[in-house]
């Protein structure tokens, strides 16, 4: 996600499929309607985007999928400061 406009438009750039690969860069305006949250798998990295930590990296430690939110231990600055019932739309999974 490059931009987002009026709060609920993702302007999405479409990356190269591999390495040796010259097939992306096409950009392409998507409403929240037609997009999906992913949920992390647990022990796994992700990117807050929203809230306390915003723009951090963390682990997914545990995840109440009836309430949709999770507990996070961050990994930047702050190693071992745990962030409790975070919204899974408040996270995005990192690579």
């Amino acid at each position: 996600v490059n931009k987002v406009h009026q709060k609920f438009i993702a302007e999405v750039e479409i990356l190269d499929s591999g390495p040796d690969e010259n097939d992306g860069g096409d950009i392409l305006e998507v409403d929240q309607d037609y997009l999906e949250t992913v949920v992390p798998k647990i022990g796994k990295k992700v990117m807050i985007l929203n809230g306390r930590g915003r723009g951090m990296l963390a682990t997914l430690i545990s995840s109440n999928s009836d309430k949709y939110r999770g507990n996070l231990e961050l990994l930047d600055d702050d190693d071992g400061v745990i962030l409790k019932k975070v919204d899974f739309d408040d996270i995005s999974k990192a690579v």
